[in-house]
């Protein structure tokens, strides 16, 4: 998600966007409407969309990745990564240690969107 809307983003000042996803399909994680309006925009954007790409590395201006099992290279000026995150329980861990009542909420618990973040915050307030 966050990389098709950076790649969306990129498009409208004209700048030229290619995303590499390693699955079959781009955007799987957004709800189904904001899915088509977003895969629209960036049709209409020219962005290129390259799935069931690994992106291995980033050299000597390229950016050499592997599809269907054949090393490829395409050239770029600029990269943005959006690879996906693990939460870090490390305070909250540390906090229960000491006997500390702590509850993870939102993107702290795993990334995730708005309305899934609201929720978790609301039933731990409902808890306390």
């Amino acid at each position: 998600m966050i990389g098709c809307e950076t790649a969306d983003f990129l498009s409208e000042y004209g700048r030229e966007v290619t995303v590499f996803e390693m699955s079959d399909e781009c955007a799987r994680d957004v709800w189904y409407g904001v899915r088509l309006g977003l895969m629209e925009r960036l049709r209409r954007g020219g962005v290129r969309l390259e799935t069931g790409a690994r992106v291995r590395s980033c050299e000597d201006g390229m950016v050499v990745y592997s599809k269907n099992g054949r090393r490829h290279a395409a050239p770029f000026d600029s990269v943005v990564l959006a690879a996906g995150m693990a939460p870090d329980t490390t305070l909250c861990d540390a906090l229960r240690e000491a006997g500390i009542a702590c509850t993870i909420i939102g993107d702290a618990a795993g990334a995730g969107r708005l309305h899934e973040a609201l929720r978790s915050a609301a039933e731990a307030a409902q808890k306390i």
